[in-house]
């Protein structure tokens, strides 16, 4: 049956699609998503989109949730009455039928939604991908699994320690969860808020209702003046604190009150001179903390200012700090690092692993508000960009002398906000063959490459990375140094700044800004402040690069995939992160494999033209690397 067909339409399709393989079925036709129609056609706002949630907003038929009653019994579905099962199936068809000639209807009636088609398409000939993805799995290397989480454990198991001494240093006796923003405003800052509701008016702190969703407010803007007088007004400075027992309880954090005729009661009470703690502690007249400077209005928090990892990367980014402070702020960048390495991806691809040590990630379409990829089962999305995250040593060959074999766009969102902006300057930096890196180092550390030692050099640029294209995505630079690489960056491209110009007044206006591929995004709250700044500036000037970036990686996967399928290659794609794509080679298939890599990639302009009537002159750089693993790899093959 299946096989007859031309077309099968669903919703929520990769999760069905990918049960009727596994059962046997084989289907050759196009796929369509009602909720990818749905994720698109929101414009980046997030509306529930399950078939109920989709029905309901638009008064069509809903089935019966007849299931729930035995799901919320924790009974099988293979133990649910055949019958039951059926009208569920029945009703379920019936509902996406309807919510599919529902889409008809407001494509034939829109032109709006007939602009998104392009994108919409290449969506769902990206599913067709993505479940191949998911059913190839990727082979997951065990021992270098384990080897690597002892060696993680290690490292936290010293780093918690060294953190506490370093705590105790400036803090003394206090007493200290590294796991709280109020403890950790007072060990970094060395401040605390003395009326968190004045400090939360005055900074607007909270959230608020934006359409269906709540959202974050938008911070008061401070200058750098107005900054340290409100630091000054509504904080005040620590001490260090030393401790010493209780002399109200003696030290045992309890008491034993006493009845009206002097005998105590059975049960003690907490001491309310040390709270429990079996101590009290003094002042030592010294300040605590490590004294850093907040270093803008946008670090502001219920706490005070934010001990986030984004806030304490932008610190130690920043410079400026005491020899003592930055070693603490690294150390907790490490450990924050390493938490997350063990929790998300080591825990989640040993609970992902399945038969022949492959592991199964579910890639999700319709999640982020930009049109990437998420991933789940476990999270790959996330992944370190450093191509020496350790983690990448455990992807290996399922093939006997097999080949991993990732290839990367190289600087792709760059390359992207040059095409959408049309800039000159940052064409001729791709002819010329800039290092954008190198660049970014110069100016942000005041030195020249060739001043400076080779090894002090590699370890300075790539501390630039992280800044060489923040500028491209609203990043206001959190120190002098960095301000002036945005500025000197916004100085020579000119072609992207207009642009900017362009989008923020699209989203002022038309309350919405739309890519070349028909993907559109929505900005309904979108006015300027008291300062005359666009609200949300950094969405409205970053969606659209790392969408149609998206966009382009996708518009090449689609067709490598497609003639890799169609050669009955037992080579496969098993992997997609970031602007990478992995393909695990058979051992008697690498010339073949490598050729259609370049043929497909050097092809990327070509198949934007013809998916999105796209034109540009733009080159897109790329890099093939072999190895056993997608860590220990060579380039094999970059593009001019």
């Amino acid at each position: 049956m299946l096989d007859s067909a031309t077309q099968i339409i669903g919703h929520n399709l990769k999760f069905d699609m990918s049960w009727l393989y596994e059962c046997g079925f084989t289907y050759s036709g196009s796929l369509y998503d009602t909720m990818i129609f749905e994720y698109i056609t929101a414009k980046g706002q997030k509306p529930i989109l399950s078939l109920a949630a989709c029905a309901e907003r638009y008064n069509l038929e809903l089935k019966k949730d007849i299931l729930s009653i035995y799901l919320d019994q924790k009974i099988n579905t293979d133990a649910v009455p055949r019958f039951e099962l059926l009208e569920y199936g029945l009703q379920d068809i019936e509902t996406t039928y309807q919510l599919y000639e529902y889409q008809r209807k407001r494509y034939k009636e829109s032109e709006e939604v007939q602009s998104m088609y392009p994108v919409i398409k290449l969506s769902n000939e990206t599913l067709e991908v993505l479940i191949g993805i998911e059913r190839n799995g990727i082979k997951i290397d065990t021992d270098a699994l384990e080897s690597i989480e002892q060696e993680y454990r290690k490292e936290q198991a010293e780093l918690q320690v060294k953190l506490q001494q370093m705590v105790r240093d400036v803090m003394g006796d206090t007493r200290i969860n590294l796991a709280s923003p109020d403890d950790m405003m007072a060990v970094v800052y060395g401040r605390k808020v003395k009326d968190k509701k004045a400090w939360a008016e005055l900074f607007n702190i909270g959230t608020e209702s934006r359409g269906a969703v709540r959202k974050k407010k938008y911070l008061r803007r401070f200058t750098p003046t107005e900054l340290r007088d409100a630091v000054i007004k509504h904080t005040e400075k620590l001490e260090r604190t030393k401790a010493s027992s209780c002399p109200a309880c003696y030290g045992k954090g309890y008491i034993y009150k006493k009845k009206k005729d002097g005998s105590d009661f059975k049960k003690p009470s907490t001491c309310q001179t040390c709270a429990g703690h079996k101590v009290v502690y003094t002042s030592t007249g010294i300040g605590a903390g490590f004294k850093v400077k907040p270093l803008s209005y946008e670090h502001a928090s219920s706490a005070g200012f934010s001990t986030s990892k984004k806030a304490i990367d932008e610190l130690v980014a920043a410079g400026g700090l005491s020899t003592a402070a930055r070693e603490f702020l690294e150390a907790l960048q490490r450990l924050n690092a390493i938490d997350t390495y063990l929790t998300s991806f080591v825990g989640g691809i040993r609970k992902g692993i399945r038969e022949n040590n492959l592991c199964h990630p579910n890639f999700n379409q319709c999640v982020t508000s930009t049109g990437r990829l998420s991933s789940s089962g476990p999270n790959f999305q996330n992944f370190p960009r450093a191509n020496t995250f350790p983690i990448r040593r455990v992807f290996v060959s399922r093939f006997d002398g097999g080949i991993m074999c990732p290839t990367d766009f190289a600087a792709l969102e760059y390359r992207t906000a040059v095409m959408l902006a049309d800039c000159p300057a940052g064409k001729a930096s791709l002819f010329e063959g800039k290092d954008r890196h190198q660049i970014s180092a110069e100016v942000i550390f005041g030195v020249k490459k060739d001043n400076v030692a080779p090894e002090i050099w590699k370890e300075l640029r790539q501390k630039a990375k992280s800044f060489s294209f923040a500028p491209l995505f609203g990043a206001s630079g959190s120190d002098e140094k960095t301000r002036a690489y945005k500025e000197a960056f916004f100085e020579e491209h000119t072609g992207i700044t207009a642009w900017h110009n362009v989008l923020c007044t699209a989203a002022l206006t038309k309350k919405q800004v739309q890519t070349p591929s028909g993907r559109i995004f929505a900005f309904p709250h979108c006015v300027r402040d008291n300062n005359g700044s666009v609200k949300g500036k950094t969405q409205i000037v970053n969606y659209p690069v790392q969408s149609f970036a998206s966009d382009l990686v996708w518009a090449v996967i689609i067709p490598l995939y497609r003639e890799m399928t169609t050669m009955g290659l037992r080579s496969c794609i098993v992997l997609q992160v970031h602007d990478d794509v992995a393909i695990d080679i058979h051992p008697e298939e690498y010339e073949v494999v490598i050729a259609l890599i370049k043929k497909h990639f050097n092809n990327a302009t070509a198949y934007l033209t013809e998916r999105f009537n796209y034109v540009t002159d733009v080159p897109v750089g790329y890099e093939i690397s072999i190895g056993k693993n997608l860590m220990d790899k060579k380039e094999v093959y970059a593009s001019k």
